[in-house]
């Protein structure tokens, strides 16, 4: 536990590199195909992320099997080999069947080429949380977006390339982050304490459908405003959409790293622990959430028209409807970590994630008329707040932890983030040194 803050930082160091690349990427996208061309991107990259969040209940059923239950990682590899080859095959091959006979879906073919090797990526992703090797799995997210935002900016800017060389670049960006994958794979402990799994594949199976149910519903509660702008409004509204979703998603990661970090601690710890541990990430985020969401706020609007261009202005001002629901959401990702692995009821996040989609999709739908693209971010913000307060009344309730330890610092926190400064200072002075 000791180690948090010092990965929270490395994790947060690395996540905010990775979202500076992807957005510069974004940013040449925006500039050289414009609203609509954007949109499409957006689009093809959208249903691919959706389908991997079935992965990514594979990927904590992996956490599950290998960090919690102690089953040898060969074995847990050997499991996840044939899941991915009984769920990926088909699922491609349904996308591909659709982007070749339905018109206007012909991107969509990106999407599915990329499938294999991103669920892959995503899927080992639970051998590193499990690990501790957080610094492995931050540099695994990392690959993949920046390869194509770097390698898709010199097609579109150097070569000239087409929306199609784009996307043919997406698909081979996962490339090398697949071979990062394997070769990180094998400095892992090959076995943990505990008492394996009996049969791997069929609980990968369940605990992952489960589990990616949740994600899947996670993903509509997140997205249903993305797909309902783009079918109500078109590809050019969602093109500017998706600028104040990717600053919005820039908020959200302000927890992120502490989640990784934390992860596979609260999957490990006693109950009483790892419900201590997560009142402590909720606590040591949601200021940061809010203190970013002030900036954002006054620097949103003017950043958005001088870096991407007058046509995505609108997105500026879009991007504060987020700000409300990015705070409280904050605090979700270490109560989905404790209910889904510690508890092992992600049932229970199902529930809380598909009545907020539902509140977005309503909220959207009502609103898209009248207010334009301002309609999903005030139905996610709504729909936000209220799953968070569900899931933070839930985590009370069972753990039975005053609520004033979800927000009032203590001795602790401060003297963790003192030895957190020191090891900076050091770390720089050591590095001057040099």
């Amino acid at each position: 536990m000791s180690d948090i803050p010092r990965r929270s930082l490395e994790t947060l160091v690395l996540s905010v590199l990775g979202r500076a690349i992807a957005m510069a990427g974004n940013v040449v996208v925006a500039r050289v195909l414009g609203p609509a061309g954007k949109g499409i991107v957006t689009y093809a990259l959208s249903i691919l992320t959706f389908v991997l969040e079935l992965f990514c209940g594979q990927t904590s059923a992996i956490a599950y099997q290998y960090g919690r239950r102690g089953t040898p990682l060969r074995t847990v590899y050997g499991a996840m080999i044939k899941v991915l080859v009984l769920l990926v095959l088909p699922i491609s091959a349904g996308i591909t069947a659709i982007a070749l006979t339905m018109k206007g879906q012909g991107p969509l073919i990106a999407a599915a080429a990329a499938l294999p090797l991103a669920a892959y990526v995503q899927a080992t992703r639970g051998f590193f949380l499990a690990d501790a090797a957080v610094r492995a799995a931050n540099i695994q997210a990392l690959v993949a977006p920046a390869t194509f935002a770097v390698a898709g900016s010199v097609a579109l800017l150097v070569t000239h390339g087409s929306l199609w060389v784009l996307l043919g670049v997406f698909v081979l960006s996962y490339v090398p982050a697949t071979i990062y994958t394997v070769r990180e794979l094998r400095t892992l402990h090959a076995q943990r304490a505990g008492e394996p799994v009996q049969d791997p594949v069929r609980n990968q199976l369940v605990f992952g459908s489960q589990v990616g149910a949740v994600n899947l519903v996670n993903f509509l509660n997140n997205r249903v405003d993305l797909f309902i702008i783009i079918f109500v409004l078109g590809v050019k509204a969602v093109g500017v959409y998706s600028v104040s979703i990717a600053i919005a998603e820039v908020l959200w990661q302000m927890s992120g790293p502490v989640a990784v970090a934390a992860y596979g601690p609260i999957s490990t710890l006693s109950e009483p622990e790892a419900a201590k541990l997560t009142a402590k990430c909720i606590r040591n985020t949601l200021p940061i959430a809010f203190i970013v969401s002030i900036g954002t706020f006054f620097l949103a609007p003017p950043l958005v028209t001088f870096v991407f261009g007058q046509p995505f202005a609108e997105a500026g001002y879009v991007a504060r409807y987020f700000l409300p629901g990015a705070i409280a959401w904050s605090a979700m990702y270490h109560i989905n970590t404790f209910l889904t692995i510690q508890l092992g009821r992600p049932q229970l996040v199902l529930w809380i994630q598909a009545v907020s989609a539902t509140i977005c999709a309503a909220v959207t739908l009502a609103l898209v008329h009248p207010l334009g693209i301002a309609s999903g971010a005030i139905g996610s913000s709504i729909a936000y707040i209220v799953g968070t307060t569900w899931a933070v009344i839930y985590f009370l309730r069972h753990t039975g932890l005053n609520p004033l330890e979800l927000v009032a610092f203590g001795k602790d926190d401060l003297r963790r983030y003192l030895a957190l400064a020191g090891w900076v200072l050091r770390s720089a002075g050591t590095a001057f040194a040099r």
